[in-house]
């Protein structure tokens, strides 16, 4: 991971230039970056930045084939790990490479309806936006939302976060659709429900990131939240969720030891008032 560039998450669009690694008239390595915005956060709450992951895989198509590539991290390259890609100048390409698929130019991108939380967000889906001097570089089309639970009531929850889980009452919150020239990735089946399974350690007030397609999600989508002692803090937007590319979205919702009264009376589930 030498290379880290500051930025948001990442997925893009078709493009057509001309690269200068490969031999024998095929492509077997390029080094890439995701592009900067300017953005008060970043996939790495604590750095700052994204980087590539070593053994990171991107799916590259050329117009009739794909082909897998491999981060190497020692030398700051994703090298060719599956498949023979013929060097056209002109590139389609996705990370992660398994939920990317090309047909006939078309790519297909499938958002899982699980994701695992994680103080680095990492698989982000990007797509390729351009290659400028034989980089490939990617940018965002999904949105990233990071949920957190404040105020004087976390004392009451002492069992560990379990999920977090988001509703969609409108668009699809995960699931199969393409990814158009302009980066636009348009669902057209898939799941209202997106879930985040949280790791040992993640407390009440951990701040959870969500990956969701970006667009609006309409009033009264919910945010629940799971504790492995059974109890279930839920909230109802009351404006829409509109997670862009270019920013991470962040959404406190406060509760409080008055507004919830004794544990007793709400160990099957309780509903605040947010601040979306």
């Amino acid at each position: 991971m030498k290379r880290i560039q500051t930025i948001f998450f990442a997925l893009a669009v078709l493009l057509t230039a001309c690269d200068k690694f490969g031999q024998d008239g095929l492509l077997t390595e390029f080094p890439a970056v995701v592009m900067d915005f300017a953005v008060k956060s970043a996939l790495d709450p604590d750095t700052g930045g994204f980087s590539w992951q070593d053994g990171d895989l991107v799916r590259v198509f050329n117009g009739d084939n794909d082909a897998v590539f491999k981060y190497d991290a020692d030398r700051d390259l994703f090298v060719v790990s599956e498949g023979a890609l013929a060097k056209t100048g002109s590139y389609q390409a996705g990370y992660p490479a398994d939920l990317f698929s090309f047909q006939d130019g078309v790519c297909t991108l499938s958002l899982p309806d699980t994701q695992a939380a994680s103080k680095v967000v990492d698989r982000m889906p990007l797509y390729l936006w351009k290659v400028r001097d034989g980089v490939f570089k990617f940018k965002s089309i999904c949105g990233l939302a990071k949920l957190q639970l404040v105020g004087s009531g976390l004392a009451l929850y002492e069992a560990p976060l379990t999920k977090v889980t988001f509703t969609s009452t409108g668009g699809f919150a995960s699931g199969s659709g393409t990814v158009g020239k302009d980066g636009v990735f348009t669902i057209a089946s898939g799941e209202k429900t997106m879930t985040v399974d949280c790791p040992d350690g993640m407390t009440a007030g951990s701040p959870v990131f969500l990956t969701l397609p970006s667009q609006k999600y309409p009033m009264g989508s919910k945010v629940s939240f799971f504790f492995a002692d059974g109890k279930v803090v839920e909230s109802v937007t009351v404006m829409g969720i509109v997670p862009r590319p270019d920013m991470i979205k962040s959404y406190e919702l406060e509760i409080t030891a008055d507004f919830f009264g004794p544990l007793e009376d709400f160990e099957d589930g309780g509903s605040i008032d947010d601040k979306f």
